[in-house]
């Protein structure tokens, strides 16, 4: 009986009907080109409600076999149709018209959470595309991983030193203060120098699998093919860097 799920017994209020012949606690919904059943079953997790459905067009045949799965315990309506709405997501277009309760439910995403973090997810993906980065050519990068390590190297225990990464549009500039490390690489120029204090615990990656090195400012520190370096960077307003004190080999040779 679908009392004992609040869910299905919500599902009814927004429109859903009990299905007749089927053995489980089951209620279905009729879109204009999808019908979508809501049954209440024991899960791995504990009792929940598994949904499937299937949907046909002129055009197009789809099915949802019944790897979604909502919680069993939704008694507000609300909550029922923003979990019904976001496991549909990748069949809204099958569904035809559609009713006012599952755009309402799209509204409330909020309510669910894999939704919210799916949005986070996108909302730092949004940051780490914005975020000041640039490629190196990672024959290029791994002689500068080499300097790098050595002068770290040289740190003796509770040492420190602090690093200003620089990138023009051409030239990665790494100001030690001891050393300055150019290295060519592509890229947006930077809209300021980063400062980050670097130890002999800091590490770079051991190695570069890929044909082109990333390093990015991002979520607080200098990162390496996403690998934190140093300590969380804090921006070095007014810091240009000296020209470079070598010629520099054409980025366009390193294409691949």
């Amino acid at each position: 009986m679908i009392e004992r799920s609040p869910t299905l017994a919500s599902l009814v209020e927004l429109g859903f009907r009990r299905e007749a012949g089927n053995p489980a606690e089951t209620v279905g919904y009729e879109f204009e080109n999808f019908h979508l059943s809501a049954s209440s079953v024991w899960w791995w997790t504990g009792r929940m409600v598994m949904l499937s459905g299937w949907g046909s067009t002129r055009r197009t045949f789809s099915v949802m076999d019944g790897s979604k799965t909502i919680p069993n315990d939704l008694g507000d309506i609300c909550g029922a149709a923003a979990w019904v709405s976001f496991m549909l997501q990748n069949w809204r277009k099958d569904l035809g018209a559609l009713p006012d309760w599952f755009v309402e439910g799209e509204r409330h995403w909020d309510l669910v959470p894999p939704a919210r973090a799916q949005l986070a997810y996108r909302e730092r993906q949004r940051a780490y595309e914005a975020s000041p980065k640039c490629m190196i050519d990672r024959d290029y990068a791994r002689p500068l991983r080499r300097n790098l390590t050595e002068e770290i190297s040289r740190l003796e225990e509770g040492e420190g030193v602090d690093m200003i990464f620089s990138f023009d549009g051409r030239v990665l500039t790494i100001d030690s203060g001891r050393y300055e490390h150019e290295v060519l690489a592509r890229g947006d120029p930077w809209p300021t120098s980063y400062r980050t204090r670097v130890t002999p615990d800091s590490k770079l990656p051991p190695r570069f699998e890929r044909a082109w090195v990333e390093v990015c400012a991002f979520e607080g520190h200098l990162c390496w093919n996403g690998l934190p370096f140093g300590a969380e960077m804090k921006a070095e307003e007014g810091y240009i860097p000296d020209e470079p004190t070598h010629a520099l080999p054409d980025p366009d040779l390193y294409i691949r």
